[in-house]
């Protein structure tokens, strides 16, 4: 089966969802501009959106579907609480492992890439001046793939 999803996830294939991808991108940041509006909840406006649209989307799910699946993913995340304790980007130590490592790694890898890349280009293009709002301290929940911000405001 990993096999299978691999080569279901290889370059090319992934290549051809960029343009998914940006749509996806480009529709959230609309909606978070939408109004005039100069601030927003950057997860719950786009980072903790954009991949579950963007998926759905290229397996052809309805968008009405989308806000159970959210709950069932989360279902799961939450009742496997992980063991991170703070978030730290620029710490010395083992490299980041998020997709996995040798034999074990995700399928859908080179598709995760895409959509942070995009994701980070959309809103570095759209939104030139996206600063934080605050200094912090930043929510943390500890889930199974780690510690999650789970609300970041910004402005632009």
């Amino acid at each position: 089966m990993h096999r299978v999803a691999t080569r279901a996830m290889n370059h090319e294939r992934v290549a051809a969802h960029l343009p998914v991808v940006r749509q996806v991108a480009d529709d959230l940041v609309d909606a978070m501009t939408a109004d005039g509006r100069r601030a927003d909840d950057l997860v719950a406006g786009y980072t903790d959106r954009l991949p579950l649209l963007t998926i759905t989307r290229l397996l052809g799910i309805p968008a009405d579907d989308c806000d159970r699946i959210r709950r069932w993913s989360g279902a799961y995340t939450h009742s496997h609480p992980g063991t991170p304790q703070a978030l730290l980007p620029h710490r010395d130590g083992p490299k980041f492992v998020g997709f996995g490592g040798g034999r074990h790694y995700c399928p859908g890898r080179g598709l995760g890439r895409a959509i942070l890349a995009v994701g980070l280009e959309r809103l570095r293009t759209r939104l030139p001046g996206l600063r934080l709002a605050t200094d912090g301290p930043f929510p943390i929940a500890e889930r199974e793939v780690g510690g999650v911000v789970t609300t970041l405001p910004v402005r632009w």
